[in-house]
């Protein structure tokens, strides 16, 4: 074989073998649709491999060897539509918007025109790779649009596109310079371009979406390990984590936090009345508007069963009550309406204040659920402050 044979089985192999990992992966551990378009696209990859050993182990002429560029190259673009599909799949995009399409068939019909009906070497040639430039840069336009922090994957990626950008504008500079006939020079050209940066870039491109999805699947993982999953609030384990963060801050800056426990008055006797389906429902919609009633800035967690935690950042006891207060009155009005019951939900909360002598997090928490423990035994749906005796 020669080396551009070898080039191609390696590139076939490959294909393959990122086509197979994302579907596995697809149906195992990532089942969203970007998995999937990414598997589609190295199973396009792959084809279009094949498609190109065949012209070389059995040459096409004349209007064969048209008809195949004309599909050879549709197949590159969807390649570049299935990657850029892929990420905005994965950013919450719709996947496939009227203008994707259309773009896709215009830039098809061009290299159908300059191929089948008005030929022209180097317009038909620079289409395709100035395309999968501006494919690219729309994937690194979604990794980098503001306000999300890019992870060492992701800045991966980033790189990969940008240099795989640079290499399809520079083969595709190429092709153009030949003008309206093949010009073997700058073919040549071309071919070095494409034959030297292709296998290696869509090799890596395909080894950091994996990454991708790894680092993604992590995240999730991390994630789930401090939400509560059925309220959507931090659990116990991510608000503790959170208010000893918030914490360290507030001692480096001099600032003052609050902390605010809440239990629910006479939960049990919901879920003893009314069942555990409906006791559910109450936590959702207590979890909710607590969630809707804090400031920005403010962190709100489900400690256990029925309590709940809420974290007041550089807030001092007076303006902590008046937040927990407006919190107790807002349960106090909001009932709990099903088809055949209705009925209020209140609360009791103890607030405390970080002061110089806590070593850490847990002894205002302490204080809290002592201030709370008073508020349940003044008679409930109150709030009470920690003072120190």
């Amino acid at each position: 074989m020669t080396n551009i044979e070898y080039v191609f089985v390696a590139q076939f192999f490959t294909g393959l073998m990122l086509a197979v990992v994302f579907f596995v992966a697809w149906r195992t551990i990532e089942p969203k649709s970007h998995t999937l378009s990414w598997s589609l696209l190295f199973v396009v990859v792959t084809l279009q491999y094949i498609l190109n050993a065949l012209v070389d182990l059995v040459p096409f002429v004349g209007i064969a060897r048209d008809i195949y560029w004309v599909v050879v190259n549709a197949m590159a673009l969807m390649v570049q539509a299935l990657a850029l599909v892929g990420f905005r799949q994965r950013a919450g995009m719709r996947g496939w918007p009227r203008a994707l399409i259309t773009y896709l068939v215009v830039v098809e019909a061009l290299v159908f025109w300059f191929t089948m009906v008005y030929f022209h070497q180097g317009l038909r040639m620079v289409l395709i790779p100035w395309s999968a430039t501006i494919m690219l840069a729309g994937c690194t336009w979604i990794l980098l649009r503001p306000g999300r922090k890019l992870r060492a994957t992701e800045w991966g990626a980033v790189v990969m596109f940008l240099l795989k950008a640079v290499a399809d504008f520079a083969s595709g500079a190429a092709a153009l310079a030949q003008g309206a006939q093949p010009d073997e020079r700058y073919l040549e050209l071309y071919r070095q371009i494409n034959f030297l940066t292709g296998p290696a870039m869509v090799t890596g491109l395909g080894l950091f979406t994996v990454l991708i999805l790894a680092d993604d699947l992590a995240d999730r993982m991390r994630t789930l390990a401090i939400t509560d999953q059925l309220t959507g609030l931090l659990n116990r384990r991510g608000f503790e984590q959170a208010a000893a963060s918030i914490f360290a801050l507030a001692r480096r800056q001099d600032q003052t936090i609050c902390i605010a426990l809440a239990d629910l008055d006479h939960f049990k006797a919901v879920n003893d009345s009314h069942g555990h389906h409906v006791g559910d429902r109450t936590l959702r919609s207590v979890a909710k508007t607590l969630a809707a009633g804090v400031r920005a800035g403010d962190i709100v967690g489900r400690i256990g069963g029925e309590e709940f935690g809420v974290l007041l950042p550089w807030t001092d006891p007076p303006s902590g009550l008046e937040v927990i207060e407006r919190l107790r009155r807002m349960l106090e009005a909001n009932p709990l309406t099903t088809k055949s019951i209705r009925f209020f939900v209140t609360a009791s909360f103890g607030v405390a204040q970080a002061a110089p002598d806590h070593d850490s997090i847990y002894d205002v928490l302490k204080d809290a659920d002592h201030a709370l423990y008073q508020a349940k035994q003044a008679g409930r749906n109150r709030v009470q402050v920690h003072t120190s005796n």
